[in-house]
C-alpha cells in the first residue's frame, strides 16, 4: 500500500542501494559520535550531497545538524503524514469532511505547501489537541518538508529503509518466540545482525582473534 501511494504521488519509486547498518543502545552524545564515526568511515563527511532522512524528533536533529551541518534535512514523509491522518480522525466524525479536509492537506504538504497545513491546522487547534501539537511539529520542521523541493531533486522523502532495518535486526533477530535477552546480550547480537546484513561478517570472522564479535 505504500508502495503505491509512492508511486501515485511521485510517479517513481525509488530504491536503496548499498545499504549499511549500526545500532546501539547508548546516550544521546554517544549515538552522536556513532553516527559521526560511521559517517566518516563511508566518507559522508566530505561527500557533496549528504541527506538525511529522519522522524520530527529534534534530539535527532540537533545531532544531525551538530555533525553534519550542511546536510539536507527531510522529515520522513510518512511520519509527517500520519499526523494529519489523527487530526482528521479526530476532529471529523462524517467521512465525507474527513476525507475532504484529508486530501487537500495531504496534497499541500505533498507539493510542499506547509504553511497551508498549519493554517488548516490552526483552525482546529483550538478544539483538538492532535490539531494544537501538529501546528508546532510542522512550524518547527517547515523547511523539513519542502517535498515538491526534494522530490525534484531526487530525494527520497521516505524513511522505509530504515523501518525496513529495524525490522530485520530487531524483529526477525530478536523478537523470536521465547526469546529472552539482557541489555548487552541484545545490542552485540543486534550488532552482529547489522554487520551481517552490511556485508562485514566475514571481516569480522577473520578479526575474531583480535576484535570482539559484534564490537
Amino acid at each position: 500500500m505504500r508502495q503505491q501511494d509512492k508511486f501515485d504521488r511521485e510517479q517513481t519509486v525509488q530504491r536503496a542501494k548499498n545499504m549499511r547498518y549500526h545500532c546501539d543502545i547508548v546516550e544521546a552524545e554517544a549515538f552522536g559520535n556513532l553516527l559521526w564515526g560511521t559517517g566518516c568511515a563511508v566518507k559522508a563527511d566530505l561527500a557533496s550531497e549528504l541527506v538525511f532522512v529522519c522522524d520530527g524528533a529534534m534530539r535527532i536533529w540537533n545531532l544531525v545538524t551538530f555533525h553534519y551541518p550542511k546536510a539536507v534535512q527531510v522529515v520522513d514523509w510518512y511520519h509527517a503524514e500520519e499526523r494529519l491522518k489523527r487530526i482528521a480522525h479526530a476532529a471529523f466524525s462524517v467521512e465525507g469532511e474527513r476525507a475532504q479536509w484529508l486530501a487537500q492537506a495531504t496534497t499541500d504538504l505533498c507539493e510542499g505547501r506547509v504553511e497551508l497545513v498549519i493554517r488548516a491546522c490552526e483552525q482546529l487547534a483550538s478544539r483538538y489537541e492532535e490539531a494544537q501539537d501538529a501546528v508546532t511539529y510542522f512550524t518547527n520542521n517547515r523547511h523539513r518538508m519542502r517535498y515538491d523541493q526534494f522530490r525534484t531533486a531526487g530525494y527520497s522523502i521516505g524513511s522505509g529503509t530504515v523501518e525496513s532495518g529495524c525490522e530485520q535486526i530487531v524483529t526477525q533477530r530478536l523478537k523470536l518466540p521465547g526469546a529472552q535477552w539482557d541489555v548487552q546480550g541484545a545490542v552485540h547480537t543486534a550488532k552482529a545482525r547489522a554487520a551481517w546484513l552490511s556485508g562485514d561478517w566475514d571481516v569480522l570472522c577473520a578479526q575474531r582473534a583480535t576484535l570482539p564479535l559484534a564490537a
